[in-house]
């Protein structure tokens, strides 16, 4: 059998200079230790005939021993793993050897061990249920709760983590990085337009791993931790008194007035768009003058608002409280963009191409052109609060009234450009009879 090196440094042969006899000595210590914990020494003298022959058989004779003991102390050793757990191991120092071959060579694979069981038992993300970004995604969007979300709603997460999917999908959600959400936030670049879509994805986001972190698939919300985004706010815009005039004006004449009921409500009574859209006439209490308008997600109400005398002459003007069912029409984007289009606005005629234009083809014709003003999202409801502020004087009442804090409407509301008292009267003074206006 073939010995090992430090074995045989330790066991020599010499030649016997302090004795008479001659001969030889085997001269050395064993692997093997004594009771004291040293190591034992060896030291024998053979002579007289074939004593280079006998001492070679002994010396070779204590080195199968000790290859035997360290065979049996090694089996004792791995005999707490099982062959299947043995094979891992293995197969594990293997990977860190053809590593450690090509990065760090430095390192021996037993250091290599060390370090991976180390950074594991210290790893923020130990314990942790092992679910791909793409996965947790996925089962996030189909819990109940987020399905009954509008359809809006649903859609815009989607987007967000479809696009984070698109680079992180097939990494585990609890190795995900500070740094990775913020590149994917700053993608776009700079921009108060850019800002304000840094803010809707990072409350996607935020939202993703907030119920990842109660569903253990992550150790902590990195999201909450990158720097919160300011969004410029840009300066509430109000219709002008002509144009609020035009939209009446068309929309009496665009399939029947059906849109008559949500620019009255829009503008007369500031509900935010998916409070008109959501409405129902069963909503109305005519003898109060109010509607309960219609919570974002599922079907309870958010608030009573009490209606401004022209919103409800408006509403008689269509005989609301003769209707029942949704007040919007089902094919309300396409007759809502027509009536924008035949009163001045900028919109995109591919999108009112296969609508009728209801004999206002001359008004709608070359709607997209940059000439054209922009239609304002919540212009209807800025013009609302900015009027009604402007007759309440009172930052409280209006906030209640309009469903915000006094703090935005004394910050966002207190001046608005065009509103003065003339144009408030003129505002309030808007009704079908001044402008000449007869049922459809």
């Amino acid at each position: 059998m073939k010995t090992t090196r430090k074995y045989d440094d330790r066991l020599k042969i010499i030649e016997n200079k302090r004795s008479a006899k001659g001969g030889v000595i085997v001269v050395g210590y064993l692997e093997e230790k004594d009771d004291d914990g040293k190591l034992i020494r060896i030291r024998k003298t053979f002579s007289g005939p074939h004593h280079l022959e006998r001492a070679q058989a002994f010396k070779d004779e204590q080195l199968k021993t000790q290859e035997r003991l360290s065979e049996e102390d090694m089996k004792a050793r791995v005999s707490k793993f099982s062959p299947s757990e043995e094979a891992v191991i293995l197969s594990l120092v293997d990977d860190l050897r053809e590593d450690a071959d090509a990065e760090d060579s430095h390192l021996t694979p037993d250091k290599l061990l060390k370090q991976a069981v180390t950074y594991y038992l210290t790893s923020p993300y130990r314990g942790m249920i092992e679910k791909l970004v793409a996965a947790a995604s996925e089962e996030y969007q189909n819990r109940r709760d987020f399905l009954e979300n509008s359809k809006s709603h649903r859609d815009g997460v989607k987007s967000t983590l479809d696009a984070f999917c698109a680079l992180h999908g097939n990494q585990l959600i609890s190795s995900v990085t500070k740094q990775q959400v913020e590149a994917f936030l700053e993608r776009r670049g700079p921009g108060v337009a850019a800002a304000g879509t840094r803010k809707v994805e990072k409350a996607h986001l935020n939202a993703l791993f907030n119920w990842a972190f109660k569903s253990d698939y992550v150790a902590k919300n990195v999201v909450s931790k990158t720097d919160k985004i300011k969004v410029k706010r840009a300066e509430p815009v109000s219709l002008s008194i002509d144009q609020v005039k035009e939209i009446f004006v068309c929309a009496n004449q665009v399939d029947n007035g059906s849109l008559i009921p949500y620019f009255a409500l829009a503008i007369f009574a500031a509900l935010r768009p998916y409070e008109v859209r959501r409405a129902q006439w069963e909503d109305f209490n005519w003898e109060e003058g109010t509607i309960d308008a219609r919570q974002e997600k599922g079907n309870g109400y958010d608030r009573t608002v009490k209606l401004p005398e022209i919103c409800l002459e408006w509403l008689r003007f269509v005989d609301g409280s003769k209707r029942t069912g949704d007040l919007c029409p089902k094919n309300f984007i396409k007759q809502f963009n027509v009536v924008r289009a035949a009163a001045g606005f900028r919109v995109a005629e591919g999108s009112i191409r296969s609508t009728a234009w209801f004999g206002l083809d001359d008004k709608i014709k070359g709607c997209g052109s940059k000439k054209r003003p922009d239609w304002v999202h919540d212009v209807c409801r800025h013009t609302g609060i900015s009027y009604r502020l402007k007759i309440v004087q009172d930052h409280q009442k209006v906030g209640w009234w309009s469903g915000n804090s006094k703090e935005i409407i004394r910050t966002h509301y207190q001046s608005v450009r065009g509103i003065t008292q003339a144009t408030t009267d003129e505002f309030f003074n808007i009704t079908p009879e001044s402008l000449g206006l007869e049922a459809a």
